[in-house]
């Protein structure tokens, strides 16, 4: 079990730091973009004021919570991926889809219609009070 479990933890907690500074510069690039076509903003003047409105205690902020979020992706995918059965290829496709209305598919309704309840997997009965 550590061999498996524990260094998926450690690449989470390490990793996902580095996805969120890359998902910052993406999105500062991406507005200084926008502002410049739409609006006719120099993309000097936007960097300039954009970055000088934030300070540090709002990029460490968000920055504190990113491995914590890495720990958390990696036990539910561990926690999730060992209690799968049915062998390779069968067991965990099954076990996704058997849990009801609540899906991450993309051809799949995410929320019930109304009057309709919410169906969890059995693994996530636990977690249905916060969901409701």
């Amino acid at each position: 079990m550590k061999k498996l479990v524990v260094p998926r933890l450690v690449a989470s907690i390490i990793v996902m730091p580095v996805l969120c500074a890359f998902a910052l510069v993406l999105g500062f690039c991406g507005a200084m973009a926008i502002c410049s076509n739409q609006f006719g903003i120099p993309p000097g003047f936007f960097l300039r004021t954009a970055l000088g409105s934030v300070n540090f205690a709002d990029y460490f902020s968000g920055m504190f919570k990113t491995p914590f979020f890495g720990a958390i992706i990696a036990i539910l995918g561990c926690h999730f991926g060992l209690i799968t059965r049915g062998g390779t290829g069968r067991g965990a496709g099954d076990d996704a889809d058997g849990g009801g209305d609540l899906h991450l598919h993309p051809h799949r309704r995410l929320l019930p219609h109304q009057g309709e309840h919410l169906h969890f997997p059995r693994e996530m009965k636990a977690f249905g009070h916060l969901l409701a």
